[in-house]
């Protein structure tokens, strides 16, 4: 911190010249497991009206835009025996598709699954490799 004439001044550090690794270090700051420590985004103790809900139907269905394109893509391929996987992915989650064209296409998709969350992304990995094992 700078003291020019009297005032505090925060010095930023550019987040080029810092990595995740070495903050811990550098503030030391302590990593604490969600449950333990921010257990506000957990709580059911906050009512949310219809409207509100409504609203935030709308934006989950925003937020996975691209599966009507992948469907789409999905169901304009030859029909096959074996099911058709598809991944989407934002930069930080990540939503598997599946289809089977039976008599008529079934299809379904899994939650997002998110790098922030607890062991997501070991699921994500054996996802992958279940998929891979499935099609080979």
């Amino acid at each position: 911190m700078k003291h020019e004439q009297g005032i505090s001044m925060v010095q930023s550090i550019q987040a080029r010249d810092i990595s995740i690794g070495s903050l811990p270090q550098t503030f030391q700051l302590e990593i604490s497991a969600p449950d333990d420590f921010f257990d506000e985004w957990q709580t059911n103790s906050v009512k949310i009206l219809e409207q509100e809900k409504y609203q935030l139907d709308r934006i989950r269905l925003d937020g996975l835009i691209g599966l009507p394109q992948a469907l789409t893509d999905m169901l304009s391929t030859p029909k096959s025996d074996k099911p058709l996987y598809s991944l989407l992915v934002n930069g930080r989650e990540f939503v598997f598709i599946k289809v089977i064209h039976q008599p008529h296409p079934i299809c379904t998709y899994s939650y997002a699954l998110s790098i922030n969350r607890g062991d997501d992304i070991i699921q994500v990995l054996k996802v992958l490799k279940l998929i891979k094992n499935n099609l080979l």
